[in-house]
């Protein structure tokens, strides 16, 4: 009896396995890259509702625009001229934002309540362009002024929803 070496059969047990293993390997791969691409919801056709085809077409007439409401309108007509009581509150105001310290809270409310005030569009832009500088200093900055009607702050405690706490402030 001859003997063959057993080597040559170790390695012949081996292969098929092996190659079974990369076989399925490479089958779950493409599986999975044809699952990830596959071509679902690129044609309208086939994602589309269907309607069946003797469904009865309902049309709706358009209504009719609502009527626009009459609102008293605040026309505020420009002037060529300064208004001096004007001049002399913006004056006023600077002053109020020059002191030391800044009293910026009460300076924004004079500016707001000049803005209804008749004057000249010069006049309206800067006080305009100071309530946005001034906005820059109590609005979007991290301090909150004691004498401020308009802005808090509140810290967030653990568990709380943002929605409860913005219906609470009004917010």
């Amino acid at each position: 009896m001859a003997r063959y070496p057993s080597s040559l059969y170790g390695r012949r047990r081996g292969r098929p396995l092996r190659r079974t293993y990369i076989i399925s390997g490479l089958l779950i791969i493409a599986v999975v890259v044809a699952f990830i691409y596959r071509p679902s919801g690129k044609n309208k056709d086939e994602t589309g509702p269907e309607k069946e085809p003797n469904s009865p077409v309902v049309f709706i007439p358009p209504s009719p625009p609502p009527p626009e409401p009459n609102l008293s309108e605040i026309t505020l007509a420009p002037t060529a001229e300064s208004n001096p009581e004007v001049t002399e509150l913006i004056t006023e105001t600077m002053a109020l934002i020059n002191a030391k310290p800044a009293r910026i809270i009460e300076a924004r409310n004079r500016l707001n309540d000049m803005l209804p005030m008749p004057m000249s569009e010069r006049q309206r832009a800067f006080v305009k362009n100071r309530l946005s500088e001034l906005a820059d200093k109590w609005l979007f900055s991290k301090t909150v002024y004691p004498q401020d009607s308009l802005c808090s702050s509140y810290r967030v405690k653990r568990g709380e929803i943002l929605s409860t706490i913005g219906k609470q402030y009004k917010v």
